[in-house]
């Protein structure tokens, strides 16, 4: 009796196997104490379990002529937890009936969002969850059930396998598979198996398996190399064919033949390039005495990668170039205009290393600055730690095209290789409308200094399903209501040794253009500062592994022990990417208030006295909602150093210089505005008189006012005419008053803004 996944047609009978054997179990009987209506809300809830679960691969079973009489369904926690809230809140959340399903195992206190959320924190990205499992009873006590969770714990090695269940007289099977049980109430425990093969020391290997479809994948991707290998069943894998190569798709019950071979770090790395990282996942596995990495697709991509005949003319004299394999990330400091539209663009995407990328700068963001506690319920929501919240937005296919000329403006640049998928994180405040947005691009599949020359000149250029191209600004727009503030910055991680890459290379990349090749128009870089720069050995850096090399746009580092595994070198990287970020909010801060200033100074404007304080009280507000960013006191005193040398390096000050500029300006005309308003109020002084003489006028004419008499009718027609003048004037000295007086409290308010501002 094989274990074979539940396909559609089975789903139904799958489901009621799982009402037969948890019709009497404890927990449901709790829950729902009406057997009939017990059994019909339990074949909805199976139902959907199996059908989640059969469609993310995560529903399996044994079978005896046909019929099933065992199944384990499970799923990828973190992918759920992250991706369908919905999906999450049925298994885990309220019932149908609205009922909190968790009251009957945990104790009142605990939230079901809360209870999730521990779950969460327990599992970690790389976590397994175990939902449901059932023996038939004529076939119990046969081993099945151990099979199944065997089986689970095999097809996932690099994952923690993790499940609730009451059902106590289940735990031996768990004890005897070694995994951890903890009891949280009574009969109702948590069990979790760890990982059977962890990567942790892969680095230090000394030699590096990977695994590849097959031979002519071998060949395609390292040429006339002579690379011995072996050859070798893998399980839980297929291969898959396409116009885009050879690729491996994870399927566990699937089997399927593979090349196993040795590989140097620099192998390893152009292995990643080839197949672009942003569309696979990596697996660290074991089999045939060796243990090796393999990388399986999670993202469609069917066309050829890499190469097309404008790169394969270019390399002819650029290999230099194309034998850097960096780690590529850009930020865009940008202003969003609704939260809730970005969240609603994150729902359902998910990929595993950016997952993992986000939670490392979520850890950054709260344990590298102040006391190390994150609390469910924070004291100080206005702190930077509350206020960024980050999102994957999926990912996005790019190409590098030439620099647009006159005689290519309309048609754009020559294309310089194959479009490629690169990965898009969000980073947002929620207390003001900055944000940053980052694009990560591990193994960066194109030529390292045409990428980052694109960029610099605003010609970064999305590739659209329909093949046509959209400038990425513009993309940003349409797609997720944001808009660019600020230069975006470039973190580059190369895994090289110093001595590889050549000054005249590094100059270039820190003046983020393309790398002149001898015989091109422009050649060496010759400016003294960033001569000054490369010149020294180790730039920046303040610790010998590495070099570290920043010039007003980009930050480039440079170690041949940067680690080839993903999970550790994004743990390296996300530590200045954090760095990066912080700076990244300043900088949309400074430029949204300037561009919102400029703006309101435009020569249309024809604002109103009032308007102008309005507006500026507006602004500023605003503005000052930012503080936390200007200053921000990170625990280590090489994180310090670290931040004060990018924003020296990123001219953070510069940004600010102009700000300063736009507020003179502005103070400017609110101090014209204050002329104004003061020559104005200077004739309330004659409204003050006029008003006082028409009293005395009206003092004389209210006897003749309440008279019969026809001598008084002339006086009192005037006296009327007086009173009704008293009135407007009265009117319009009462609107002047509080004029002056709002702008007296504006006045207040920025100055105290101000004060704040110097002291802080």
């Amino acid at each position: 009796m094989e274990i074979t996944e539940i396909s559609e047609s089975d789903w139904e009978q799958a489901a009621d196997l799982a009402v037969s054997c948890f019709i009497n179990d404890l927990y449901f009987q709790k829950m729902i104490p009406e057997e009939q209506e017990r059994k019909s809300e339990l074949k909805k809830n199976f139902l959907d379990a199996v059908t989640y679960c059969g469609a993310e691969n995560g529903a399996f079973g044994i079978k005896e002529n046909g019929r099933l009489i065992a199944f384990i369904l499970f799923f990828d926690y973190d992918r759920l937890n992250k991706s369908n809230p919905q999906q999450m809140s049925r298994f885990f959340g309220y019932d149908a009936s609205g009922g909190s399903r968790f009251q009957l195992t945990h104790p009142t206190t605990v939230s079901d969002q809360r209870f999730i959320q521990l779950k969460a924190e327990e599992c970690g990205v790389r976590t397994t969850y175990l939902l449901s499992l059932g023996v038939d009873e004529p076939y119990r006590r046969a081993g099945l059930a151990t099979r199944l969770v065997r089986f689970v714990r095999e097809s996932y090695p690099n994952h923690s396998l993790l499940s609730d269940i009451s059902n106590p007289e289940s735990i031996g099977l768990y004890k005897k598979q070694g995994f951890q049980i903890r009891e949280m109430s009574e009969n109702y425990y948590w069990v979790k198996g760890d990982p059977l093969l962890d990567s942790a020391g892969a680095e230090n290997a000394e030699q590096i398996y990977l695994a590849l479809p097959n031979e002519e994948t071998l060949s395609a991707v390292f040429g006339n190399e002579q690379i011995a290998f072996e050859t070798a069943e893998i399980f839980g894998y297929r291969v898959e064919k396409n116009s885009a190569g050879y690729s491996f798709l994870k399927e566990p019950s699937a089997c399927c033949r593979a090349v196993i071979a040795p590989v140097s770090r620099e192998q390893l790395f152009l292995y990643q390039k080839t197949i672009c990282l942003a569309n696979n996942t990596e697996e660290y596995r074991s089999g045939g005495g060796k243990n090796y990495f393999i990388y399986y697709r999670t993202y469609p991509y069917d066309n050829p990668v890499l190469y097309n005949g404008l790169l394969n003319e270019m390399l002819r004299t650029r290999q230099s170039e194309w034998s850097i394999i960096p780690d590529v990330y850009v930020s865009f400091p940008i202003e969003y205009s609704s939260i809730s539209a970005l969240q609603n663009a994150g729902q359902g995407k998910y990929d595993k290393t950016i997952a993992q990328l986000l939670d490392l700068l979520d850890f950054r963001t709260h344990f590298e600055s102040g006391v190390p506690k994150q609390n469910s319920l924070p004291k100080n929501g206005s702190s930077f730690k509350e206020r960024i919240r980050r999102y994957y937005l999926g990912k996005i296919k790019i190409v590098v095209a030439g620099e647009t000329t006159p005689e290519t403006y309309l048609t754009g640049g020559e294309e310089i290789g194959r479009p490629a998928f690169v990965d898009l994180i969000l980073s947002v405040d929620r207390q003001s409308s900055c944000g940053v947005v980052s694009v990560a691009s591990l193994s960066c599949p194109f030529l390292l200094s045409h990428f980052l020359d694109s960029i610099v000149r605003n010609q970064f250029t999305v590739k659209k399903d329909n093949g046509d191209t959209e400038n990425f600004y513009e993309y940003l727009e349409r797609e997720f209501q944001v808009l660019k503030r600020g230069t975006p910055k470039a973190f580059v991680t190369i895994p090289n040794k110093r001595g590889q890459i050549q000054n005249n290379e590094l100059a270039s990349l820190l003046f983020t253009e393309t790398i002149y090749q001898q015989g091109e128009n422009m050649g060496r870089v010759i400016d003294r500062d960033v001569v000054q720069i490369v010149e020294n050995e180790h730039g920046m850096a303040q610790y010998e592994y590495a070099h570290g090399y920043a010039y007003s746009n980009i930050f480039v580092q440079i170690s041949d022990t940067f680690p080839f595994e993903i999970t550790n070198r994004i743990e390296f990287e996300s530590i200045t990417l954090f760095y990066i970020e912080l700076l990244m909010f300043e900088e949309s801060a400074i430029v949204t208030t300037s561009e919102k200033i400029v703006d309101f100074l435009s020569p249309d404007g024809g604002h109103t006295p009032n308007e102008v304080l309005s507006k500026t009280h507006q602004i500023f507000d605003e503005y000052s909602r930012t503080i936390e960013f200007w200053d921000i006191q990170v625990n280590y005193p090489s994180s310090k150093k670290s931040l004060a040398m990018l924003r020296n390096a990123f001219r953070i000050d510069e940004q600010l210089q102009r700000l300063e500029r736009n507020q003179n300006q502005l103070q400017r005309v609110f101090d014209t505005q204050r002329d104004l308003l003061d020559r104005l109020d200077s004739s309330n002084l004659n409204y003050i008189l006029l008003f006082f003489t028409l009293l005395q006028v009206l003092a004389l004419l209210v006897p003749g006012i309440f008279t019969t008499g026809g001598i008084f009718t002339e006086q009192k027609i005037l006296a009327y005419l007086f009173l009704a003048a008293g009135l407007f004037v009265y009117v319009k000295l009462k609107n002047r008053i509080l004029a002056r007086s709002v702008r007296g409290k504006r006045s207040w308010r920025k100055k105290n803004f101000e004060d704040k501002h110097q002291s802080d």
